[in-house]
């Protein structure tokens, strides 16, 4: 999508405004994410304040994080998993900004389980979704072809993992 000349920075020229499309690759990332969410301690410095060398310890139930990915040689993947934000299906604390940990929503569980759908894409400016698409889209839609290859683990993962605020089967 080309932005006319009214959603262009005046200072560098660059678009301020972008089209993010809920495919079957954000899908795919997604599925990965939530292959490594766990529970887990993260050891994190408040980024926000110079020279800061307090390091504070955060327990989150679903975190996934860049270093996860990158253990897995799926770095590219994310860079784009960055993208789910926008559709609600995971977050990132202030604490933890620019420091690659995220968490997954409760509507990212729904998501899973395929008790919620997304819009089909989203309008970001600035970093923050302007429009969304009226046709939304769940899971086993987005993956298209590729739901037959996962679904056996998704169904063993809805079957072993609680919904947020429950208890761990293991």
């Amino acid at each position: 999508m080309t932005a006319p000349d009214s959603e262009k920075c005046p200072t560098c020229g660059k678009r301020t405004l972008g089209k993010i499309t809920f495919n079957a690759n954000l899908a795919r990332v997604f599925v990965q994410a939530m292959q490594r969410a766990k529970p887990q301690v993260i050891k994190y410095r408040w980024p926000k304040v110079p020279n800061n060398k307090e390091w504070k310890e955060a327990h989150l139930e679903y975190a996934v994080t860049c270093e996860d990915f990158k253990r897995d040689r799926l770095a590219t993947e994310y860079t784009i998993m960055a993208k789910l934000k926008y559709f609600g299906l995971i977050c990132q604390r202030d604490e933890f900004s620019r420091q690659g940990i995220y968490e997954i929503t409760p509507e990212g569980f729904l998501f899973m389980r395929g008790r919620h759908e997304v819009p089909t894409y989203v309008m970001v400016a600035r970093t923050e979704v302007v429009a969304k698409s009226a046709v939304t889209i769940n899971l086993r839609q987005s993956l298209g072809g590729e739901w037959f290859d996962i679904s056996d683990w998704i169904i063993e993962w809805c079957d072993t993992h609680p919904e947020p605020g429950q208890p761990w089967l293991f």
